[in-house]
């Protein structure tokens, strides 16, 4: 990917409708982007204020900053995800009720039963923990004490992990809330170009105004449905010299706005700066994919394969045991959490792929069932 072709993407018609067929080269790089993003979500996830009693605002200001740095890095993740995740949904479109269907019995296993057996795998180790350590389990993860105190009601319960232990699978529930109702809008409205532009301002107004991150998924879920029918495909972007640097230099611009925003009041500006600034950062991003050497990709690949498997599973358990072990086992120092992220981070993802590999080598098949399809399968067409 160093000598990069721009054309890597294919147009066959279909239905009267051209639709972009992913070409080798636009599959590798998206496996390059899948893997940059859960590297992303895992330093992020591995942040240690919610585990200590240290004010990181006074005592360490050095890593409070790069705190801000990598919680904002992890907002390029939702404009690449959502943003190709609708791109490959409305590739093809305007196509019929029965082509919309096959989709969603196609998301049906790709998407919703892999979140079951995430949620199912994430119940389970809450239980085995308030079973063999009572009390002590919720002290060691705070969010977890709801848990622990509504223990006795099952339902309340089960609502109680989601919110705390669970929380990372809003992206998937977003993504299948995206694409049954994306997929119905716009069967409703004949895939109109108008009723398109009004989802996505209507969209955009409902994260602007509440900071609601489920409006988020579907404004960038909806830009790259647009992308996918009014544009050239992915490969859109001026790769001239003077304009990476400028979109560079308006990102950092962006950012630093963003992070001092996020610092002092979290409302309507700072919704358009957080905005702006990951679709800046998503599209360099992009762009530098272009740029890597081919010993890095050839290195990178396999891994990538199984990034899908790694966030369903990598939290909370992989990454709080980890976690805590470092926060007892090493001195409190600005350098020594510092260094938390990337241990930490690299560590999880480690312990996850080795999870994701170990249950597809004893059950192939069902490996595949939980994964939708993810992993060795993938990584034959990669």
């Amino acid at each position: 990917m160093g000598g990069y072709k721009s054309n890597i993407m294919s147009v066959k018609s279909v239905s009267e409708k051209k639709r972009i067929v992913v070409s080798q080269e636009l599959s590798t790089k998206l496996g390059v982007i899948s893997f940059l993003s859960i590297l992303f979500v895992l330093f992020n996830h591995s942040k240690l204020e919610s585990q200590v009693d240290v004010n990181f605002d006074s005592q360490f200001p050095a890593l409070n900053f790069v705190n801000s740095m990598v919680s904002a890095m992890t907002r390029l993740n939702r404009v690449l995800f959502f943003g190709i995740a609708g791109f490959l949904f409305g590739n093809g479109a305007p196509f019929s009720g029965d082509i919309l269907l096959r989709r969603l019995q196609n998301r049906f296993w790709t998407i919703l039963v892999p979140y079951l057996f995430s949620f199912f795998f994430i119940c389970i180790g809450v239980f085995v923990g308030i079973k063999f350590l009572g009390p002590d389990f919720s002290s060691r993860s705070p969010m977890l004490s709801p848990v622990v105190a509504l223990f006795t009601n099952k339902l309340e319960c089960l609502i109680q992990i989601r919110i705390s232990a669970g929380i990372h699978l809003w992206f998937i529930e977003s993504l299948m809330l995206n694409v049954v109702g994306f997929g119905f809008y716009s069967m409703l409205t004949g895939w109109n170009f108008v009723a398109h532009i009004i989802l996505l301002i209507g969209t955009a107004f409902g994260f602007i105004s509440s900071g609601n991150i489920y409006f988020e998924g579907a404004f960038y879920f909806t830009l790259g449905t647009l992308m996918s029918r009014w544009t050239g495909g992915l490969e859109f972007v001026d790769r001239r010299i003077w304009v990476l640097l400028l979109k560079l230099a308006s990102w950092i611009f962006f950012l630093v706005l963003y992070i001092r925003e996020e610092n002092v009041e979290r409302g309507f500006v700072f919704s358009i700066l957080r905005i702006v600034q990951s679709i800046l950062g998503a599209s360099l991003v992009w762009q530098a994919v272009d740029f890597f050497p081919q010993g890095i990709i050839r290195l990178v690949l396999p891994f990538a394969a199984y990034t899908f498997p790694v966030y369903l599973i990598h939290a909370p358990f992989t990454i709080g045991v980890l976690r805590h072990a470092y926060i007892r086992f090493l001195p409190a120092t600005e350098l020594i959490y510092s260094c938390a992220w990337f241990v930490v981070a690299i560590l999880t993802y480690l312990a996850s792929y080795s999870i994701a590999k170990a249950l597809e080598f004893a059950s192939p098949k069902l490996g595949a069932l939980i994964f939708g399809g993810r992993g060795a399968a993938r990584k034959t067409s990669a």
